[in-house]
């Protein structure tokens, strides 16, 4: 989260090990060829088609397994912790509601958002989009991937959002095209790392 709110720095020794596994992930063909030309929607053909074995993605996935008949063959799993002496912390995207600054109804406004706190109506959302409830007192998801995700979002020690959420939309536009350069030439992550201080020291310091 230092890298994100641009306190840490692109270069510095913790990143090293991120980077390593990730290059040896890469050097062995562990992703699709060509996998920047995809979008998240076209990278689901390989899986339905039994073609790629994992999908790191959320639950915003699940009606296209159902539509392709494949959803029973697909399970959940937790990204594998490669340093126990780490902390477990997981992405969980919020979408969130809020008030515009120059509002005409703000006491309306406020009511509204306390009702779609409830927990009742936490729980009516997410059985209508799919999504775990933000509300802890929400009712249960029934659904098994939802199930799975809230006890696991649950035991973790801290959450995120994603990187382009997570950090300056600035920073987040040339981080997102380092890493997808680096996931096809990752012999020069020190370039890449390199750019990327640069930009983080001009926006950040």
């Amino acid at each position: 989260m230092d890298l994100m709110a641009g306190k840490a720095s692109y270069l510095d020794p913790e990143l090293d090990k991120v980077f390593d596994i990730w290059a040896d992930m890469v050097k062995k063909g562990h992703f699709l060829e060509n996998h920047a030309t995809y979008s998240w929607q076209e990278a689901q053909a390989p899986l339905i088609k039994g073609d790629a074995a994992m999908y790191l993605i959320g639950n915003f996935m699940i009606p296209d397994m159902e539509s392709a008949g494949i959803v029973d063959n697909i399970g959940f799993f937790q990204f594998p912790i490669i340093n126990p002496s780490v902390g477990v912390f997981e992405d969980a995207p919020t979408d969130t509601i809020h008030i515009p600054a120059n509002a005409k109804h703000v006491e309306e406004a406020k009511l509204f958002m306390k009702f779609m706190a409830r927990p009742d109506i936490q729980g009516m959302m997410t059985s209508a989009t799919g999504t775990l409830a933000a509300n802890k007192n929400a009712p249960a998801p029934e659904n098994r991937f939802r199930k799975a995700g809230f006890k696991m979002l649950g035991s973790a020690d801290g959450l995120a959002q994603f990187y382009d959420r997570d950090t300056s939309p600035e920073m987040a536009k040339i981080g997102m095209e380092g890493f997808q350069e680096f996931m096809v030439n990752p012999e020069r992550e020190d370039a890449i790392r390199q750019r990327l201080e640069s930009k983080r020291k001009s926006i950040f310091e």
